[in-house]
């Protein structure tokens, strides 16, 4: 029984880890702060997680830009 346990904890742990996006590789912290001003574009691939509360006036997603909000 501990071989299949263990086997089947094999199998399913990418897909437990792939269901959290915020454990993402290649994220970047993201601290935009506060300013009803601040216009946000994220774009080119990049990948941010928002680490803090912010307020901005807008947020831009281009080209394969991943936010993640947690």
């Amino acid at each position: 029984m501990k071989t299949w346990s263990v086997f089947l904890a094999a199998l399913l742990l990418p897909s437990i880890q792939a269901a959290c996006p915020d454990k993402e590789p290649g994220l970047q912290p993201w601290m935009p702060g506060h300013s009803e001003d601040h216009r946000v574009t994220i774009g080119y691939g990049r990948k941010v997680l928002l680490t803090t509360s912010a307020t901005v006036h807008s947020i831009e997603i281009l080209n394969g830009g991943t936010p993640e909000f947690f």
